[in-house]
């Protein structure tokens, strides 16, 4: 068990379906199965509570990418998207380590060192920027001559 850092939103979306597999398990009954909460611990079951067969969440991201409009990739594309996404806003990188589950935290370096180079490059494209226009610059009139 990995306790993970995520947006409420995510909990939220998951104690409302948690809400809804329960009932559906009330309607079930006993022919409910036992991957769910009460059981294994697993949070995405068939609607009997039973393990969901292993391309089920493929499909559906599949389907959701083209109901949407959106290219597909596979799900793992999802854990790099978020990784990269953490790294651009700054966050701290012992808590994306972490987060990721790597128990060094050069193994996220090491996956990840592109992303930091194009932060770092962000970063000092707008210092410089920065610099170029600020008033301070252009104060003294050789620099404009």
């Amino acid at each position: 068990c990995r306790v993970i850092n995520a947006d409420p939103l995510a909990f939220e979306v998951l104690r409302e379906y948690r809400v809804k597999q329960q009932a559906q398990a009330k309607i079930c009954g006993a022919a409910w199965g036992d991957a769910s909460y009460n059981g294994s611990g697993l949070i995405f079951t068939a609607w009997n509570g039973e393990i969901l067969p292993p391309n089920q969440p493929y499909d559906w991201f599949k389907e959701f990418c083209k109901k949407f409009g959106l290219p597909f990739r596979n799900i793992h594309s999802l854990r790099h998207y978020r990784t990269s996404y953490r790294i651009a806003k700054g966050d701290n990188i012992y808590d994306v380590s972490a987060d990721l589950g790597h128990s060094q935290l050069t193994t996220t370096l090491n996956l990840y060192a592109h992303e930091f180079n194009m932060r770092g490059a962000r970063e000092r494209g707008k210092q410089l920027k920065s610099e170029m226009f600020s008033i301070d610059t252009f104060a003294g009139g050789s620099e404009r001559d």
